[in-house]
């Protein structure tokens, strides 16, 4: 799923990064909306034990394509403390399990 930087804090991305952890060959997509933020993401998960490839960077898409990805997806990590709103709706459409805290 796509997230907004500013919707979660870095204690939530340690809980994604523990998740990866113990999910092999899982990865989390996120919004390639800022390079300095993917730099500092990719940090922070080589930080916690993850390999940046990991970390999926996808750019905005067209609507059609937007949902399309949640086809590809297994589970939506919801973020915290700005949950998904709109976002973990339209993955709840598309027929993808949320996750939230």
């Amino acid at each position: 799923a796509e997230y907004m930087g500013y919707k979660y804090t870095p204690e939530m991305f340690r809980t994604w990064m523990n998740i990866l952890a113990g999910v092999p060959g899982s990865v989390l997509w996120l919004l390639a909306d800022n390079p300095w933020a993917q730099e500092n993401l990719r940090r922070e998960a080589l930080a916690c034990g993850i390999k940046e490839n990991r970390l999926i960077f996808a750019p905005r898409a067209q609507p059609a394509d937007y949902l399309a990805r949640y086809r590809l997806a297994d589970l939506f990590l919801d973020s915290c403390p700005f949950n998904g709103g709109t976002t973990a709706n339209d993955a709840l459409w598309m027929g993808l399990p949320v996750l939230t805290r």
